[in-house]
């Protein structure tokens, strides 16, 4: 072989070997590449790099990731299908409007006819009121005259009662002639009178029903006030009364009765202290003063 190609072998073998030269520097300069690396994990601890070789990497793949769908823009039939849409939900709700607004009317209407209605039923109420008012005056008028009529008329019971005596405990007989067994016994109490008590006594009958071994009481009504008064007076000392086991009483209406027994605890406790007491009709005085059961 020449002497030039020899050197130009020679040179060739050169580069190589300071290419080998080269890299081997390279591997020298950067050889934590192969030498055990020493990382650092969350907890603060060191690991080597093989260690991490195993551990899955920290960037995900682009597999994982969703693609987005690009959006298509709307046609035209999309558009004209919306509007059309919006014509129908509008005119739905014009209706609803039109019959909402034929609802507020109605109702408008009958709350005037309502309106109309109460103040007729107001201005009859007034009208009720005025006559209630008129009626209740008219009653408490009426009120007090039927209030004085019952007066009148109990003053004209006890007028008429005045007439007449009541006969207690007089023995009763089986088809008696109670008219003149009561003459013969007035004859007896009162004997200036005896000639003309056939005539002083208009009727005579007892009272209640008949019951036995009860003596109902006698009822005698004079025709002439003198001798009632009278025998009033002679029957409360008479020995016939006593020997005979009667006692005469007035003839009291029930109202004047009840007056009586209100009056009557005032009466006796005057009559303990020697005190004048009686009574007048359904009225009691004390030393000729009036006294009522309730002094205001």
């Amino acid at each position: 072989m020449p002497k030039e190609q020899k050197k130009k072998d020679k040179n060739d073998k050169r580069p190589n070997e300071e290419g080998k030269e080269g890299n081997s520097s390279t591997l020298a300069e950067h050889d934590y590449c192969g030498a055990d690396m020493e990382t650092e994990d969350g907890s603060g601890g060191k690991r080597s790099f093989e260690d991490t070789s195993d551990s899955p990497p920290l960037t995900p793949s682009k597999g994982e990731h969703q693609r987005k769908l690009s959006k298509q823009s709307p046609t035209a039939t999309d558009i004209l299908n919306a509007v059309q849409a919006l014509h129908i939900r509008f005119d739905r709700q014009d209706d609803k409007m039109a019959d909402l607004n034929k609802k507020l009317t109605d109702n408008s209407v009958m709350i005037a006819s309502l309106a109309k209605s109460l103040e007729f039923q107001a201005g009859e109420v007034q009208e009720c009121k005025g006559k209630i008012a008129g009626l209740e005056n008219e009653a408490l008028l009426l009120r007090k005259e039927v209030d004085m009529l019952k007066e009148k008329a109990r003053e004209k019971d006890r007028y008429s009662r005045r007439w007449n005596l009541r006969i207690k405990g007089l023995k009763e007989a089986m088809g008696e002639d109670i008219r003149n067994a009561v003459v013969k016994l007035l004859g007896r109490i009162a004997p200036e009178w005896a000639d003309v008590m056939e005539h002083s006594v208009d009727t005579v009958h007892r009272l209640g029903r008949q019951e036995d071994g009860r003596n109902r009481q006698v009822i005698v009504q004079f025709t002439r006030r003198i001798h009632r008064d009278g025998i009033w007076r002679k029957s409360k000392e008479s020995s016939i009364c006593k020997t005979e086991g009667i006692r005469f009483a007035e003839d009291l209406s029930k109202e004047d009765r009840l007056e009586r027994e209100k009056l009557w605890p005032k009466i006796s406790q005057a009559r303990n202290a020697g005190q004048k007491a009686y009574y007048r009709g359904a009225y009691g005085y004390i030393d000729g003063r009036r006294i009522l059961a309730v002094e205001s």
